[in-house]
């Protein structure tokens, strides 16, 4: 081969070459995807401390859509650790809380915020179109004429992605009577929810419903709000994970995205646990919430 044709040669095999390395980059470039989240903000504004005793409320807060799928949102740490009488919050306690995992349960649980105002913030994908969102709470020994000790109240509302509204407003659906209340009114069982709210919010009147009473428990309640923001969030495909001692530092594109992230059980939108780490869009730092997307 003279020297004319081992030029052309190279000039070829560098063409390929080029052609090779460009449509890597092309297929590269695809996994860069746009992702949809929603993120949903809920707002607790306590309202009035009716009995004279420092008694602290308890809460959980948990969403549902229509097939069954249940995600903890925040948990109030004296309801999960003991120490409270009876069973408390017996709704979610007796009907939601099996369906969910120890570890998922642990990853939202944190310190009671004690007869004050929150918000819990939490991003969900777009894929969840219809839910519910529901927040169960109580204070211990608020009397009314029905009562030695009121109920759990659930407040509840239903939440469609589809639609233009960006804000909601829970309101009272029920209360759970525990051992303590179960029967007190004929036919209302332990753990069942009860959709009759004038035992909780009016007076009794003979053996009937009389006028609104200001001790109702709803009282507790000033508002519960939920704020929607819709996002559009980049994935970048995971290129590199370096482990160190248990640590994790993850690359991007040769681009550092996280560091010092925790090896271990890492809780899920699907409220599900997964004990390894990969580009998903779904992944969770334990008890952060926060995704592995760049805005």
């Amino acid at each position: 081969m003279n020297d004319y044709q081992k030029a052309e040669s190279m000039k070829y095999a560098v063409v390929v070459f080029l052609s090779m390395f460009l449509c890597c980059q092309s297929a590269h470039t695809k996994e860069v995807e746009e992702n949809n989240f929603v993120e949903l903000t809920i707002s607790y504004e306590f309202g009035e401390v009716l009995a004279p005793a420092g008694y602290t409320n308890i809460y959980v807060i948990w969403l549902e859509s229509a097939a069954s799928f249940i995600q903890n949102l925040k948990i109030c740490q004296s309801l999960v650790k003991g120490g409270l009488t009876n069973t408390a919050l017996p709704f979610w306690n007796m009907n939601k809380r099996s369906k969910s995992s120890v570890s998922e349960i642990n990853a939202v649980t944190s310190a009671t915020q004690k007869n004050c105002s929150f918000s819990v913030t939490a991003m969900l994908p777009d894929t969840l179109e219809k839910f519910t969102v529901f927040v169960e709470t109580d204070r211990s020994f608020e009397p009314n004429d029905w009562f030695k000790d009121q109920p759990a109240i659930l407040y509840a509302v239903d939440i469609n992605l589809d639609d233009s509204t960006m804000a909601y407003t829970l309101n009272p659906v029920g209360w759970t009577p525990d051992e303590a209340t179960e029967n007190v009114i004929p036919n209302t069982p332990k753990g069942v929810l009860q959709k009759e709210m004038r035992y909780i919010t009016n007076k009794k009147s003979g053996s009937s419903f009389g006028e609104t009473d200001a001790r109702s428990l709803t009282s507790m309640v000033k508002s519960i709000n939920v704020s929607i923001n819709k996002k559009a969030y980049k994935k970048l495909p995971v290129r590199k994970i370096n482990d160190s001692s248990g640590r994790l530092v993850i690359h991007d594109q040769n681009r550092l995205v996280l560091q010092n992230f925790t090896k271990g059980s890492v809780a899920l939108l699907s409220g599900r646990t997964s004990h390894q780490l990969n580009s998903s869009a779904y992944q969770f730092c334990i008890g952060k919430e926060k995704p592995l997307m760049h805005e």
